[in-house]
């Protein structure tokens, strides 16, 4: 008389597809992930504009100036 393992076969094959069910099931949230990286790696490489910070040490070094103008004033 033959050992049974019929049980035994369709659990692995459960545990088998189970287990490749979960891993098509995770791969739509991994691409989501792996991309929303990748933008932000892309922003992070792009060079800074230029204009914006001249405009901008424009502006402190004229409240700079200002401020040294007050105090020189006070004195």
């Amino acid at each position: 008389m033959p050992i049974e393992t019929t049980n035994y076969m369709i659990l692995g094959f459960a545990v088998t597809f189970g287990a490749i069910a979960l891993y098509l099931v995770s791969l739509p949230q991994r691409t989501k992930n792996l991309k929303a990286e990748y933008e932000i790696l892309q922003s992070a490489a792009k060079p800074a504009r230029k204009a914006a910070p001249k405009k901008a040490a424009k502006k402190t070094a004229k409240k700079a100036a200002k401020k040294t103008a007050k105090r020189a004033t006070r004195r």
